[in-house]
């Protein structure tokens, strides 16, 4: 069983070492009408695989990242990608702009994607199919 930590300002004590799935669920579907970030992390990380995944919340939109170790040195972020979105405008999120490509405002898929992650380390390429490196 891989162990995780959960983060977020949702959480009264911001951070909740081995989590069940219910606390994550919990947290996640607080996310709709709020700006915040929600982290699920391996705290002893491995040499290749994932090791974090953040979703970035801000009026309904989500970013979801995680982080990739393809190595000891390097490293890639995977996110969400959607071509449909192809040129429309960017979407803030938390301050940042983010190309719409890359931003979801499905709860259900959000809640998938850290399902995924929290059952097995990892989440498919055919979910967090763009890489940043």
């Amino acid at each position: 069983m891989i162990e995780f930590c959960l983060s977020s300002s949702l959480l009264e004590s911001k951070s909740v070492y081995t989590p069940q799935f219910q606390d994550v669920t919990g947290v996640l579907s607080k996310l709709q009408g709020e700006d915040c970030t929600v982290s699920l992390s391996i705290p002893d990380s491995p040499d290749v695989g994932a090791d974090f995944l953040q979703v970035r919340a801000d009026s309904g939109n989500f970013f979801v990242s995680m982080n990739y170790h393809l190595n000891e040195d390097d490293e890639e972020v995977r996110t969400l990608f959607f071509k449909e979105k192809k040129g429309l405008p960017q979407i803030e999120i938390l301050g940042d702009y983010w190309d719409p490509q890359l931003v979801t405002d499905d709860l259900d898929l959000v809640i998938r994607i850290f399902k995924e992650f929290y059952e097995t380390g990892n989440v498919s390429q055919d979910i967090l199919s763009d890489v940043w490196r």
